[in-house]
């Protein structure tokens, strides 16, 4: 498992020096039923050009201040990576275009937990707040908001707004929303979201396994997930932590890396 951007862009070095050996991350299951749907809507002009993205996982895993340190808030199992920031990202990627900005605040509301191992209380490494504001590539902006600590959870999904309309993707419940002005007159009612099926016969599901041993036995290329989409949603995990620790935006490629890419290029 990595933990940080630089052993990410090791691991995607090695693939390289070796393309005839098949690499893959474990993908995130999120939006996989659906992505087919949200690839269509996109290139239908449903959302138009894309504005503003919403992010958010909003749950109650941590809001109990008696449960046990758990191994994503120790930072040495956990790495950069914050409740879950990093399997989000992922799948905004896959809808999106990758943040070149970010600045990001984030907090411990329970600072300190019981470590089963020793039995004593310890700093937790990992926030159970976070947020963030992100520039993306096409000058769209983002928001992140992930919380462990809700008194009522309130699920986790992406909602994409565009010149022309709206996408929203409920990741919790596999349901997509969706309103479009797209072909209609600029003066007509706007409508309110409705729910977009998901039809059988376009709905993936999760094969990971088999689609590993295609990629080895046939060559197919990897979708979900290939190294270095790995890696983009590594940097931009570690530029999330950089950003709250320094208190300022930070900026992406990670200045870390400029001089690897500029040799890839």
């Amino acid at each position: 498992m990595c933990l940080n951007a630089a052993e990410a862009h090791a691991m995607l070095e090695a693939a390289r020096r070796h393309p005839k050996l098949i690499s893959q991350i474990v993908p995130s299951p999120y939006g996989l039923k659906g992505h087919d749907i949200i690839l269509e809507l996109l290139d239908s002009g449903f959302l138009g050009d894309l504005r503003e993205v919403y992010a958010y996982s909003l749950t109650d895993d941590l809001t109990d201040p008696a449960a046990p340190l758990g191994w994503r808030q120790d930072a040495a199992l956990s790495g950069y990576n914050m409740l879950t920031l990093g399997i989000l990202q992922e799948t905004l990627l896959r809808w999106a275009p990758p943040p070149v900005r970010v600045l990001a605040q984030v907090h411990a509301f329970i600072p300190k937990r019981i470590d089963p191992e020793s039995g004593v209380a310890r700093a937790v490494g990992t926030p159970d707040s976070v947020h963030v504001l992100a520039v993306l590539a096409n000058g769209a902006r983002a928001v992140y908001q992930l919380s462990g600590v809700m008194p009522v959870p309130q699920g986790t999904g992406i909602v994409l707004y565009g010149t022309e309309g709206v996408i929203d993707y409920d990741l919790t419940a596999d349901r997509i929303y969706g309103a479009t002005r797209h072909g209609r007159s600029r003066a007509a009612k706007p409508e309110p979201l409705e729910e977009i099926s998901i039809p059988e016969e376009k709905a993936r599901h999760w094969r990971v396994e088999e689609e590993f041993v295609e990629a080895i036995r046939t060559g197919a290329p990897v979708r979900f997930t290939d190294f270095a989409t790995g890696v983009a949603y590594m940097e931009f995990t570690q530029a999330v932590a950089r950003s709250a620790q320094q208190g300022a935006a930070v900026d992406l490629p990670l200045e870390d890396f400029l001089d690897e890419r500029a040799l890839e290029s």
